[in-house]
């Protein structure tokens, strides 16, 4: 058994090059030198929290494992609106001990059931897992949050931007239902199909506030 597994390095500053997309690709965020593969899904399925076995059954954990083993300079996150305790408040305390011992030590009797069926859906011991969960996290993102970043967003950029705001939640919520990834052509059809404009640039080229802008001028 490993005694002790030593924390991911300082992340160095990368282009986009630098991402190696193995099995989590919903998106990548690169940011103050870090590479994050996000994972979304709505909610948990049957409702309830992410329990390990419904993590292995859509086989987030295993994408994960396949993700970090592949690019080591990365993490990976769970967003979703549902909770998950393992990649929650489990992975903080795995990202506050300092080894293997020490997470195991101090984990509740809930915490180590977490990671008892962990270990037994994936096949590999607390080290394995401790390693897994210094990498991985989730955020939680209600339908209610969402909207309200979206709104933000369009306000700047859209014409209409209520409608915009529903064209852009209708677009995510179809792409984490099934698992489709956004991609540049999809979106400008999605914007254009419902008529959804960006506000007329403040250049001589747009001077009347009568003339609209297509969505593909966003990007």
């Amino acid at each position: 058994m490993i005694s002790s597994v030593p924390k991911p390095p300082p992340h160095a500053d990368f282009g986009e090059a630098g991402i190696v997309r193995v099995a989590v690709d919903d998106y990548v965020i690169q940011h103050a030198g870090k590479r994050i593969y996000h994972q979304a899904k709505s909610n948990a399925p049957g409702g309830g929290t992410w329990t390990p076995n419904k993590l292995c059954n859509e086989e987030i954990l295993q994408d994960f494992v396949k993700q970090l083993e592949a690019d080591s300079a990365s993490e990976c996150c769970l967003v979703t609106s549902s909770d998950c305790p393992l990649l929650g408040e489990v992975a903080d305390r795995a990202r506050d001990a300092i080894s293997v011992e020490e997470f195991t030590a101090n984990l509740t009797a809930e915490h180590r059931n977490l990671i008892d069926d962990a270990c037994l859906k994936l096949g590999v011991d607390k080290a394995k897992l401790y390693w897994l969960l210094l990498r991985c996290r989730r955020e939680i993102r209600t339908s209610e949050q969402i909207k309200k970043d979206l709104n933000s967003l369009s306000l700047t950029l859209f014409a209409d931007p209520a409608a915009a705001v529903d064209c852009l939640y209708t677009l995510a919520m179809e792409a984490m239902g099934t698992g489709r990834i956004i991609d540049l052509a999809s979106t400008k059809i999605h914007f254009s199909e419902r008529s959804v404009f960006a506000k007329p640039k403040a250049t001589d080229n747009y001077k009347s506030n009568s003339v609209s802008v297509a969505a593909e001028d966003l990007f």
